[in-house]
């Protein structure tokens, strides 16, 4: 895999005058993979006030390289999907702007790739956990699912639970549940809500931040044009 050239402004981060930086999409991976567990879910979850700080640091400096590398080459679906995803954990920790940069980047990434499968669970995720845009997440998730991520299930299940649509939420949960037979958990959240016991609240699927390790097919290529 190449790497990425691009000159970065980094003033606003560290300090430093605008250097060229070297990027690629595994040390892009890298470091998302350190922030993900502590930021990729609402609320983010923290060890410690000086564990929160140092997350905070690498996120933001990671998004100054990535919504630079975008601008850079704005038309890459890898890129676009990285720069969302970071901008996603952006938003979960109130990081301003961040909202208005991931949806940019995936609408511009599905105007590219309609028929990717991970950007549109994931676009689908984020909506579903917005009140404005909950119920568009919907065409996005059964997409998804269309394209062959089961995953999708789980999250249109809360979403159609949210929306007071008992009926379809059980439906998707039994199919995710038949899909995952070794996580019991799914069983309980099922007779849960039968006997209206549950709480509504939006849930991410078990493993959501495996899909950030997959690729569509034939999609092994140069982050550069």
């Amino acid at each position: 895999m190449r790497s990425i050239f691009l000159t970065v402004v980094l003033i606003a981060v560290t300090g430093l005058s605008a250097k060229e930086v070297s990027l690629s999409l595994k040390s892009i991976d890298s470091t998302l993979s350190v922030i993900a567990p502590h930021a990729q879910d609402f609320p983010p979850s923290f060890s410690s006030v000086a564990e929160r700080r140092q997350i905070e640091a690498q996120l933001r400096e990671l998004l100054v390289m990535l919504d630079a590398a975008v601008a850079q080459y704005p038309d890459n679906p890898e890129l676009l999907f990285r720069d969302g995803f970071a901008n996603a954990m952006g938003h979960n920790l109130d990081f301003e702007g961040c909202a208005q940069k991931y949806f940019k980047a995936f609408d511009r990434l599905l105007e590219l790739k309609p028929n990717d499968s991970r950007a549109n669970f994931y676009y689908g995720a984020f909506l579903s956990a917005t009140a404005a845009r909950q119920k568009d997440s919907i065409a996005y998730l059964e997409k998804a699912l269309a394209l062959g991520v089961t995953d999708a299930h789980y999250t249109l299940a809360f979403v159609y639970l949210s929306q007071g649509d008992k009926a379809k939420a059980l439906s998707h949960l039994r199919e995710y549940a038949k899909l995952h037979p070794d996580e019991p958990a799914i069983v309980q959240k099922i007779s849960e809500i039968e006997n209206a016991r549950i709480e509504i609240r939006h849930e991410p699927p078990p493993n959501y931040d495996e899909m950030l390790k997959k690729k569509e097919p034939n999609s092994e290529r140069s982050a550069a044009p």
